[in-house]
């Protein structure tokens, strides 16, 4: 019996070996690659408050889906949205996709997301929740995002202890 298991210790440890092997060797779709690449260059935009390359990332005609507020239409009332956030000098956003899904020029990545800001109280909270981006390929093959949607994952914010 003691055989049989450690046997099947090893073989099940060769198998998680070679599946590992198999999906780094495996190809990486081009499209997957940018929308993740797109990902981290807006992440870093938000860190360095560049406006400038915050909107970068936007169509023309995008929304963003802020919770608890009315949709906010083209990229010009977009960045003045994020321009308001940046305001705030605790804000800090933190976005870690888990998904991307393909289909022709559109694209969706999922994640998750983690914020501080200053509460109303002039306190500064972190909240966790998730997001949706739905990106739009462009005539000159990148990506954009047409749609932002996110929310918190519960009503209660955190203080943050420093």
């Amino acid at each position: 019996m003691r055989r049989a298991l450690s046997a099947l210790v090893v073989l099940s440890f060769l198998g998680a070996v070679a599946f590992a092997e198999t999906l780094e060797k495996a190809p990486v779709n081009p499209d997957t690659a940018a929308l993740y690449a797109a990902e981290r260059g807006w992440s870093f935009a938000l860190q360095s408050r560049e406006m400038k390359d915050i909107v970068s990332v936007f169509t023309d005609d995008v929304s963003a889906l802020p919770p608890d507020q009315a949709i906010i239409t083209g990229k010009e009332a977009v960045g003045a949205f994020y321009k308001k956030l940046l305001a705030d000098k605790a804000f800090a956003l933190n976005r870690q996709p888990s998904r991307v899904e393909l289909s022709g020029n559109l694209a969706y990545t999922l994640g998750t997301y983690y914020r501080e800001h200053t509460d109303e109280q002039g306190k500064v909270v972190s909240q966790h929740g998730k997001y949706v981006l739905v990106w739009k390929k462009q005539p000159d093959e990148t990506w954009k995002v047409a749609v932002d949607i996110w929310n918190a994952d519960s009503q209660s914010e955190t203080p943050v202890k420093k």
